[in-house]
């Protein structure tokens, strides 16, 4: 598809004509804080908001779900089917929809999970491009805030007020077929208009903190004085796992009376997914009272090596898209960016 622009009231008309066909979701604002909800009017999008308060995870690899139920005493198990309806993730930011990329590499090429694939097929994302840096992110230093894939339309806004449309695939363009009369289609003359709008945007999300050599250093073993000063202060309470967008550890577990409308039945079993954090003690316990990870200093490492280490050397790109979430969320203030900083000596 040719680029296309649209006016901000175009805009919500056309959200508004989504709202009819399917169930939207985009950002809202309530009280001080962004998260995405399902709205029923354009009006109710916060369309000034940096980022949400959580990602765009949730909605495919759910906090808790029921993977199947069974009889304890017949089996005869059942396995749920997640909800497949057609829905819009409309205002998804670069960094959660580069995440999701990662993420897709881990559920749909690694292991195949047919939850987590049947809501990302069932799901049209709407991404919109962020124009300067959001709170507490580091983006740039990522390498997340230009996607070239996993959303099926990216908007950018231009220094005149109308956003730039761009398809991201064929379910993008269909979106888009009976709603041109809304758009305009880009011509020559907008050209330098794209070009200056996407260099003003490079060189605000150059890197600001140097990665050079880090992979080494953390090879090297040279990290313990970090995961020892943080020790001290970290409660491992999992808050920064739960809200970063590229953590997607999880418990299964079976129990029983699970049935909400039969409460107590012992006979009815279900077998339970549950997000799940690498911080804590329980989840490095096995059978046996043995802890493979018992100290917070050792799990700290497990953490940021996984990030920084693990995941680059196997997908090739960081396992931290720079989002700032951790940041904002840690109760004792540990900051990875100041992580990064101490790792590499800057």
């Amino acid at each position: 598809m040719i680029p296309r622009f649209i006016s901000q009231e175009a805009l919500k008309e056309w959200v508004e004509h989504l709202i009819t066909q399917f169930s939207v979701y985009a950002p809202v604002q309530e009280k001080g804080d962004y998260d995405f909800a399902k709205i029923a009017h354009a009006e109710e999008i916060a369309f000034d908001f940096d980022r949400t308060r959580m990602s765009i995870k949730g909605f495919f690899l759910k906090p808790e779900e029921k993977l199947m139920s069974a009889s304890a005493s017949k089996g005869d198990p059942v396995a749920s089917s997640p909800d497949t309806s057609k829905r819009i993730i409309f205002g998804a930011r670069p960094c959660d929809i580069t995440a999701l990329n990662l993420t897709d590499n881990v559920f749909v090429k690694d292991f195949y999970d047919p939850y987590y694939m049947k809501r990302r097929q069932s799901t049209i994302i709407i991404g919109i491009r962020c124009t300067e840096k959001c709170r507490t992110c580091f983006c740039g230093t990522m390498d997340s805030n230009n996607p070239l894939t996993g959303y099926d339309i990216m908007l950018t806004e231009m220094d005149t007020g109308e956003i730039l449309i761009q398809a991201g695939s064929d379910n993008g363009e269909k979106l888009f077929r009976g709603s041109r009369h809304l758009t305009r289609q880009s011509s020559e003359e907008d050209q330098s208009l794209i070009l200056k709008t996407f260099k003003k945007i490079t060189e605000t999300f150059t890197p600001d903190i140097p990665t050079t050599g880090l992979k080494a250093i953390i090879d090297l073993g040279r990290t313990e004085f970090l995961w020892k000063k943080y020790e001290k202060i970290c409660l491992s309470c999992g808050q920064c796992v739960f809200v970063c967008p590229t953590c997607w550890c999880f418990d299964v577990k079976e129990i029983v009376g699970a049935d909400e409308t039969d409460f107590g039945n012992l006979d009815k079993t279900a077998r339970i997914r549950r997000w799940a954090s690498c911080l804590y003690k329980d989840y490095h316990t096995v059978s046996g009272g043995h802890i493979f990870m018992p100290t917070v200093a050792s799990r700290l490492e497990n953490y940021y090596k996984h990030k920084l280490r693990g995941i680059p050397e196997k997908f090739g790109v960081w396992g931290c898209v720079g989002c700032g979430r951790c940041v904002s969320t840690c109760p004792v203030g540990i900051d990875i960016r100041e992580s990064l900083k101490e790792l590499t000596g800057d």
